[in-house]
């Protein structure tokens, strides 16, 4: 076995940035410039910085299958996480134990395990014909997992084999497959990105863009984002601007063990592949793997806020074009006053319900109910008659300075319809509308004003996302 490793070694000297790898290893884990190789029943350290390989580390695995499991260190220590249930399994004295109190439910395959500040986190997975939408916490003080309380209720769709980054206190998943909710058995790719903060604990959504669909488990981190495979091309997402980058990549990133993440540290991609059925793990720059782009494409998260800026910005525009056509086209009456444009005049009771009459009818009154609306009970029928004749003068003139025009009759008088023999009065206002406004006529300014305020608060939002991506302000 010892001279096994000292070959091991030496073969493992002639090539400064490639280290052939046992072929047994199921699993790595990389952190801080080192990448963490198990097996069922050792693991391996490669110091990146000095591309050097350690002797393994044997350990006892009490029977458990560490290739269904996802290592992750967390001071010193390490642990080994069911990639579809709860159960957690711990390094500790060269002998791997189960420490939770769980049970490996089988409700989460194709979850994400992830650490931040020390402690261990699960989201989204697979189960029993849906997707996991909530984010879980193990709580090593009861051993036990825990969903975590977010304070808004806008959440992104359940879904598993995402990608993801974290980025200070944001945890940020990209695409991933989803449940098509009315046929269970399909799956959807989904093409939206979301960031939770754990500073505020909420959701917020990034953006959407069918580059999104392409971005699963089989993902690896970049400088400032994260990258994935797909077609014989390389999609790039760098969320700081939040722009993707196209490339045809090299034969040898091709030849990647997609079981094993490629991991970027140094400005330099590591990645196994296998050459002469062993596995290597080599180094190599972004120009040896990916080459000049293809295509840059830039999203605009503020997509939605500009739709809606411009629905709003619309109503406004109508609310401004109807204010108008009823300042010029519009007679507003009242109980106490006639209004057209900046003109007003006050009514008496009498003329406001002549008014109202002249509303009901198409602005024809037959003379004989105009007649009876004024007629006076302490007057003869002659008299009667002289007041309505003097009423509908006294009108008219009302009529005449609202158009500023006296010369023309606006209540005019014609032959009845259904007898030659009477007559009555019709009401010309030249095209122009006569409205019974018994209450306020401002609703309309008033919706015109909060529309305006809405506009106002989206603007700044917007100016305000901007300004965020610009200068990278969270």
């Amino acid at each position: 076995m010892k001279l096994f490793y000292i070959l091991f070694f030496i073969s493992s000297i002639g090539f400064s940035q490639e280290i052939e790898i046992p072929e047994n290893i199921v699993s790595t884990h990389n952190e801080e410039g080192i990448i963490y190789l198990f097996s069922e029943k050792e693991y391996y350290t490669v110091d990146l910085l000095n591309y050097d390989i350690s002797e393994p580390n044997f350990f006892e695995n009490n029977g458990f299958d560490i290739k269904g499991y996802s290592p992750i260190k967390i001071e010193n220590a390490f642990y080994f996480i069911s990639r579809i249930g709860g159960t957690v399994l711990k390094l500790k004295e060269n002998t791997i134990t189960q420490i939770d109190n769980s049970f490996n439910h089988k409700m989460q395959f194709g979850s994400t395990v992830f650490k931040y500040n020390s402690e261990i986190y699960r989201y989204g997975g697979y189960g029993f014909f849906s997707s996991r939408d909530f984010i879980v916490k193990y709580d090593f003080s009861t051993n036990e997992w825990e969903s975590i309380i977010i304070t808004n209720n806008e959440v992104p769709k359940g879904r598993y084999d995402i990608s993801f980054l974290l980025n200070k206190d944001k945890f940020i998943i990209m695409g991933g497959d989803g449940v098509d909710p009315l046929n269970r058995q399909n799956r959807i790719s989904l093409n939206d990105s979301w960031q939770f903060s754990f500073k505020n604990m909420r959701w917020n959504k990034v953006a959407s863009n069918e580059y999104f669909k392409y971005f699963n488990s089989n993902f690896f981190n970049t400088k400032n984002g994260v990258g994935t495979i797909n077609g014989g091309r390389a999609y790039l997402y760098f969320n700081e601007d939040l722009s993707f980058k196209t490339y045809d990549v090299s034969p040898i990133l091709l030849k990647s063990q997609s079981r094993f993440k490629i991991y970027f540290y140094n400005d330099l991609y590591h990645l196994i592949i296998k050459r002469n059925n062993k596995m290597i793990l080599i180094t190599r720059t972004k120009k040896e793997l990916f080459g000049t782009s293809i295509t840059i494409r830039h999203i605009d998260k503020t997509t939605n806020l500009k739709v809606i800026m411009a629905l709003v910005l619309f109503s406004i525009i109508v609310l401004i074009i109807l204010s108008i056509h009823q300042y010029l086209y519009y007679f507003l009456i009242t109980p106490n006053r006639l209004k057209f444009k900046n003109y007003k005049v006050n009514l008496t009771n009498e003329e406001y319900l002549i008014l109202q009459e002249f509303i009901t009818n198409q602005h024809i009154i037959e003379n004989n109910i105009l007649q009876k609306i004024l007629n006076k009970e302490q007057y003869d029928r002659s008299h009667n008659i002289r007041l309505k004749n003097k009423f509908i003068i006294e009108l008219n003139s009302k009529l005449q300075y609202l158009f500023n025009n006296n010369i023309t009759n606006y209540i005019q008088i014609q032959k009845s319809s259904f007898d030659k023999r009477y007559k009555r009065y019709y009401l010309n206002l030249e095209k122009k509308k006569l409205i019974n406004k018994a209450k306020p006529t401002h609703r309309r300014f008033t919706y015109l004003l909060i529309l305006s305020i809405i506009f106002l608060v989206l603007w700044i939002e917007l100016e305000l996302s901007v300004f965020k991506t610009l200068f990278n302000v969270s």
